[in-house]
């Protein structure tokens, strides 16, 4: 007689942002039941979830800007990111910066500054305002003031940004 067993196969994922994010799993005990698993955090920390964990993660989020498995705050890396991008469409590869990555638009000035600060998500704008703060000597004056104001006009003052999922 054959035994039949379910295999969960694991993905390895690392995270993009400075802070710790709340994610649900599965409980092992009742599968039918989920609990919150902490993502400790400092970019670049690394965590292994299991495939139908992801996926019920997915099932919570109505939008995939609140999804972040798909907004860029964490970025898979035990495959290739063509694959990732084949196996989850709504993955936005863009918006999984590191720190490195954010400093670099800070080598873009004026417009070029502005518009490539607008196609970030709020996380990113409002990482790129810490690191601003934390990296004076590679910010001008003018590119702070500039992050200042539009967090200020676009986002709602404190708390976590709403595509960040702290629920």
């Amino acid at each position: 007689m054959a035994e039949s067993t379910i295999r969960v196969t694991h993905e390895v994922w690392e995270t993009t942002t400075p802070g710790g994010v709340w994610i649900m799993v599965l409980d092992v005990r009742n599968p039918l039941m989920q609990r919150p698993r902490r993502i400790k955090g400092k970019s670049g920390t690394r965590f292994k979830v299991s495939s139908p964990d992801r996926e019920a993660n997915h099932a919570m989020h109505v939008e995939p800007e609140s999804d972040p498995f798909l907004n860029g705050t964490f970025k898979r890396v035990d495959v290739p990111t063509a694959e990732v991008v084949e196996q989850m469409p709504d993955y936005n590869k863009e918006q999984a910066l590191s720190d490195k990555d954010l400093l670099v638009t800070f080598t873009s000035s004026g417009n070029a500054f502005h518009a490539k600060v607008k196609k970030f998500t709020e996380r990113n704008v409002r990482r790129m305002l810490a690191l601003a703060e934390s990296n004076s000597e590679l910010v001008s004056s003018a590119q702070l003031t500039f992050l200042t104001d539009y967090i200020i006009e676009n986002y709602r003052p404190g708390g976590a940004p709403r595509d960040a999922v702290l629920d």
